[in-house]
């Protein structure tokens, strides 16, 4: 009959009875009008095939899918989706979350009969595949509940293929096919089995090919600057993956599966924190990138189950995290292992430093100095000469944050002197670096400095560390601000910000970039100044960094106050001012009440002009000297004007009145303006 006729055969589920392949090809040769339509999971891999994937819907239109469904059940559904960009939102993320599967989308869509689009989002988040069922009576029996149609695929699979589709089930984010074999028990990240290995990357290929499996090449990622050179990467859909977690604890792999994979990402982290202190240390910042997620989800199993294994997957990450800007994410981490594992060991010694240095950096001081104390006491006592030099010059850091000069020197130079004990040139030429940074601006200091920062550049070059190398650029460039040659300073900052840059170091980037700005502004090139301390403020915001907030915001005012918008750089300084009074930072108080004296004069109340340019300097007066020649100059600027425009006898009222007060005192004045 089909040999005289022009026909489309339609041949559905073929993946059932794969084996009569051949038959396709017998009835193709001899029915010449004869066209067959096949939906398989897996080829049939004939010569004659045109292979078609079916890929899941486009967001848009698994959104539409969703729409319609709805409205067969209600037809005044809309969801807020036309009215309102929240229920858009909510709908388009829980297409996402089905991975814009058609038929898991229509079972979902079933469900609004019973809750609200929010409702669906927060239940599919914790009970995915159960929200999958009760499907149309009228359809087949695995076509009703998402559990159903994704069993009757496993089940068709072999013993090693289903083992190998429940082990991908604890992977967050994709894996490698060495990860993969790590968790099957095949091999570790040291000890690697090849015949092993390779037997597993068929057997997963044999899953792709089944539509079970998605594949990579390569890693992807939002900054240009990531590319993880991998062969293969292997990943799950969401409902394949929430799925392959039920056959896990049905077949009591579970923990097993989920131990192999915190040891192999453990190993794994450790390897790259390794690579971080070597001249490829940016791979290693990418391949923690790459692995993010499975990192997270060995934290998270860790923690209740292996306490020691997760403090030193913590330890392992810390600087990953402190690079690439995870700062909240970070401290969350921490927090949870070091209440977990409260013996006193080196590891937990090492993770309090990073605690410590995160909590500095959000200006958490009292958990900060409580985190500092108790690392250098560990360390003492398990005679960690090591870790003692690293605690050390941490927690000058944290009391050069304090403005505590003399014990911030006093700590980086018994961390110094450690470091020079144990040899370790890169330690040396970071704690030299250190001291420079706290002396620069201490014109007694000069030959002393100038002397640290050669000492630190010789040993980076000697040990090829770029790291160091640009620290030290950095360090020139602020000497050449503080010396007024600016052109200089600029050309060393935006050096080190095409390094930082690369590494994709946020905080790092945050401080560069802002240099770059005050080069320029001093330049007088506000319009670029401005771009760069927008970034700049940005970053830090994002990154709960308050001491660059209370800088950035009071640059900022300075840039409106020379443009001559009084408005807005009043709102800039009191903005900074109020953070610096939170952060006991005399400096930059210092600067915001001599641009908010600026702001008075602008304005023409001249009275208060003087009386905080007086408050500003008392504080000049008893800080060391700190601001560059352009500063310098502004300042006496200001006061020059102001006293040439006020009456003498109330220019010298208001100003002994500004000398007398309190910062406090000043502060209140300042922002009342």
């Amino acid at each position: 009959m089909l040999r005289r006729k022009s026909v489309l055969l339609v041949l559905d589920n073929f993946e059932q009875v794969s084996a009569a392949a051949s038959l396709v090809t017998d009835l193709l040769g001899a029915c010449p009008g004869l066209r067959i339509l096949v939906t398989s999971q897996e080829p049939l891999r004939l010569r004659i095939e045109q292979r078609q994937r079916v890929h899941p819907l486009a967001p848009a239109a698994a959104v539409e899918l969703f729409l319609q469904r709805a409205h067969a059940i209600d037809p005044d559904f809309d969801g807020g989706v036309r009215l309102n960009g929240q229920g858009a939102t909510t709908i388009t993320a829980i297409c996402l979350r089905l991975d814009c599967l058609p038929l898991a989308i229509e079972l979902v869509a079933a469900q609004l009969e019973l809750f609200s689009p929010t409702q669906l989002l927060t239940r599919l988040q914790d009970r995915q595949l159960d929200l999958l069922n009760d499907g149309p009576r009228d359809l087949p029996a695995h076509q009703r509940t998402l559990r159903n149609a994704i069993h009757r695929s496993y089940a068709l699979l072999q013993t090693e293929e289903q083992e190998l589709f429940r082990a991908l089930g604890v992977f967050a984010g994709g894996c490698t096919v060495e990860a993969l074999a790590a968790v099957l028990g095949a091999t570790t990240l040291t000890q690697v089995d090849p015949e092993a290995t390779a037997r597993i990357q068929l057997v997963t290929r044999a899953l792709v090919r089944k539509s079970l499996v998605q594949q990579q090449s390569a890693i992807a990622s939002s900054s240009a600057e990531l590319a993880v050179p991998m062969s293969e990467r292997f990943t799950l859909l969401t409902t394949l993956a929430a799925y392959a977690g039920e056959q896990l604890m049905a077949t009591n792999e579970e923990q097993t599966r989920r131990r192999n994979h915190a040891a192999y990402y453990l190993a794994l982290a450790q390897s790259a924190n390794q690579q971080m202190q070597s001249a490829t240390h940016k791979l290693g910042l990418d391949q923690l990138t790459a692995e993010h997620d499975n990192l997270r989800a060995a934290l998270a199993w860790a923690l209740p189950m292996n306490p020691p294994l997760a403090l030193q997957l913590v330890a392992a990450l810390a600087e990953f995290w402190a690079t690439r800007g995870h700062d909240y994410e970070a401290r969350h981490w921490i927090d949870a292992a070091l209440k977990a594992n409260p013996a006193l060991t080196a590891t937990r010694a090492a993770v309090l430093v990073a605690g410590g240095n995160l909590a500095r950096r959000q200006a958490d001081y009292a958990i900060a100095q409580a985190y500092m104390a108790e690392s250098i006491t560990i360390y003492q006592t398990v005679h960690d000469k090591v870790g003692l030099a690293i605690a050390l010059r941490e927690s000058g850091w944290l009391e050069f944050d304090l403005h505590d000069k003399a014990l911030t020197i006093a700590r980086f130079e018994e961390s110094l002197a450690l470091y020079r004990q144990l040899d370790d040139k890169a330690g040396v030429a970071n704690l030299l670096l250190a001291l420079v940074h706290v002396l620069r601006s201490d014109p007694t200091c000069r030959e002393e400095v100038e002397a640290y920062l050669a000492e630190s550049l010789t040993l980076s070059r000697t040990l090829n560390q770029s790291d160091g190398i640009v620290r030290a650029l950095q360090q020139q460039g602020e000497l050449a601000l503080a010396t007024g040659n600016y052109a200089a300073a600029g050309a060393h900052f935006r050096e080190a910000l095409a390094y930082w840059r690369q590494l994709d170091s946020r905080r790092s980037i945050a401080w560069g970039v802002a240099m770059v700005g005050e080069a320029a502004a001093l330049q007088g090139d506000l319009a670029t100044a401005e771009v760069c301390y927008t970034e700049a403020h940005q970053i830090f915001v994002e990154l709960g960094n308050k001491d660059g907030c209370a800088i950035i915001r009071h640059h900022q005012g300075d840039l409106a106050r020379q443009r001559g918008d009084s408005t807005q750089a009043s709102q800039c300084y009191q903005e900074s001012i109020a953070l610096c009074q939170a952060l006991q930072n005399p400096y930059i108080t210092a600067r915001c009440l001599v641009g908010l004296g600026g702001v008075a004069l602008m304005v023409g109340d001249l009275s208060q002009a003087a009386t905080l340019l007086g408050a500003a300097q008392r504080l000049f007066d008893e800080l060391p000297p700190f601001l560059t020649p352009a500063d310098q100059a502004d300042v006496t600027g200001l006061i020059a004007t102001t006293h040439q425009r006020l009456d003498a006898a109330a220019y010298r009222r208001a100003w002994q009145a500004g000398q007398a007060m309190t910062t406090e005192e000043a502060v209140a004045v300042a922002v009342k303006q």
